[in-house]
């Protein structure tokens, strides 16, 4: 058994294209769902380098949370952020904010990717933060659940 402690439930992984509406769907989950979730406006302007803050942050957390577009794909930060989180064991929820084709999702997302089940997100392309809210917190909240008990 491990004694492994965590400072945060989710780890928020998105390509700043989509930000304001992480930024929406971040404060109802923390408000609506009791979820503590980190994301990168908390990285810290100090000795530490980025990559050793985001290191951390998805170390100390209990699932990683991904939101996939295009520009994620194509985003080397958000591309090593989804396989250290791989690398890590971490439980991976995919919420695919647009619609695309393997040629579109990167080799090493659609790798991760494999044949898991995600979230559709694309076909409420103004509103997915509002309309699938409830079914995305209900698989945050049972994918925590079990995590209780895999160490």
């Amino acid at each position: 058994m491990s004694s492994l402690t965590f400072n945060y439930d989710v780890f928020i992984s998105y390509q700043w294209g989509i930000k304001k509406e992480v930024e929406e769907f971040h404060k109802r989950l923390e408000a609506n769902g009791n979820i503590k979730a980190w994301r990168d406006p908390n990285l810290r302007s100090n000795d530490e380098s980025i990559y050793s803050q985001l290191a951390k942050q998805i170390k100390q957390s209990r699932l990683f949370l991904c939101f996939l577009t295009k520009a994620y794909c194509k985003s080397d930060m958000c591309r090593n952020e989804i396989v250290f989180a791989k690398k890590l064991g971490k439980t991976i929820i995919y919420l695919m904010i647009e619609k695309m084709n393997n040629d579109e999702l990167s080799d090493d997302v659609n790798f991760i990717m494999g044949s898991t089940v995600y979230f559709q997100c694309y076909k409420n392309p103004k509103s997915w933060w509002i309309d699938d809210f409830d079914s995305i917190r209900k698989s945050i909240e049972s994918n925590l659940e079990v995590s209780f008990f895999i160490f």
